[in-house]
């Protein structure tokens, strides 16, 4: 049509080499542009999809984020990555039962640092129990304290966010 160049399909079966009217890529000769697929029937990628000049980790904002880039591990210590650099991750610890508080690693270093976490108690206990609590202090550690009143250890659960 003299405004595109065009990647065409010839006709299924067609042993004279017509062309159907699929037109699955298109480039515009006055702007540049380029249409993958305008029929509609999807495009696959076989690697990294950037738009403009964005790639992962660059900070830019329009990379095209796919499956691979959700890094995780799962279990009862686990974490999740987001392709922007957010690390969520979890565990379970026995906390014995101290008015001081006690020193723990993370099971996975975050790369910057930790904004916070919250833990909690493995189960239901009644109240007397007391309670538990915990505050990052590091990149990798964690300060918790279980005022447990009845004695002995208690299982827990946190979870912990940052990037």
């Amino acid at each position: 049509d003299g405004a595109s160049a065009y990647l065409m399909q010839t006709a299924s079966g067609s042993p004279l080499g017509t062309f159907n009217g699929l037109r699955p890529f298109a480039w515009a000769l006055t702007t540049g542009g380029v249409t993958i697929d305008g029929t509609g029937a999807g495009t696959t990628m076989g690697g990294p999809l950037a738009i403009g000049a964005g790639a992962f980790g660059s900070g830019a904002s329009n990379r095209v984020t796919t499956a691979g880039d959700f890094i995780n591990s799962y279990g009862l210590d686990g974490y999740q990555y987001l392709p922007n650099g957010f690390l969520i991750q979890w565990g379970q610890l026995g906390i014995g039962a101290s008015t001081s508080p006690t020193t723990y690693n993370f099971a996975y270093a975050f790369p910057n640092a930790c904004f916070g976490m919250v833990i909690a108690y493995e189960g239901d206990l009644p109240a007397t129990y007391g309670s538990v609590g915990a505050t990052p202090i590091s990149k990798t550690q964690f300060i918790a304290t279980n005022t447990n009143t009845q004695g002995g250890s208690n299982g827990t659960f946190y979870i912990a966010v940052g990037y």
